[in-house]
């Protein structure tokens, strides 16, 4: 089975779910047991100043303060943070990247000055081999993820991807449906 960590699923222009619509996942995980991500240009308009004191976590840094909490997916979680101090991770996820969950870490994160972050509320889920088959189906187009895309711009992240691909692959309708099931990412 090919792992898709670490890379970005560009949703492709058809796809309707309102959840995923002109989405960028970043893929978190991925094995045997299903996969999560984060949805990389989804920003709320929570700021990170109401989210610290919702969990009681102390944050000195105006930036931090100012920065948006963005919609993870639609399956609720505790907060992911992507980050890119490496002696506050718990896990790496591509190189410059690294993601953190606990408390004490993202306290920390919070309050230390010149971290380049990204906070997220929720994440998107697939059961066993469903993403496999979402993208099998055409539903996704599957790109490395670099750290620009992490922290970057989110507001046109979706066309900038796209324009990765080059010859306009996000302007048409691109699923094209195999034999042997329908697409239907409203199940993530």
């Amino acid at each position: 089975m090919e792992s898709y960590e670490g890379k970005l699923l560009i949703a492709v222009p058809d796809l309707q779910d309102t959840n995923f619509f002109r989405s960028v996942v970043l893929v978190l995980h991925h094995d045997q047991f299903g996969a999560s991500g984060v949805v990389l240009n989804r920003p709320s308009d929570t700021l990170v100043s109401d989210l610290s004191s919702q969990l009681d976590i102390s944050v000195e840094s105006e930036s931090v303060l100012a920065q948006r909490l963005h919609v993870g997916g639609p399956v609720e979680g505790p907060v992911i943070v992507l980050h890119n101090d490496r002696d506050l991770s718990e896990e790496t996820i591509l190189p410059g990247v690294f993601m953190s969950t606990r408390k004490d870490l993202v306290e920390q994160l919070l309050s230390t000055d010149g971290v380049e972050l990204r906070l997220f509320s929720g994440y998107s889920g697939w059961a066993p081999e469903q993403l496999e088959n979402e993208v099998e189906l055409g539903g996704w187009l599957l790109l490395d993820a670099k750290r620009d895309h992490i922290y970057g711009s989110t507001e046109s992240l979706w066309k900038v991807v796209c324009d990765e691909f080059g010859d306009d692959v996000c302007q048409l309708p691109r699923r094209q449906q195999r034999s042997g099931g329908d697409f239907d990412p409203g199940l993530n």
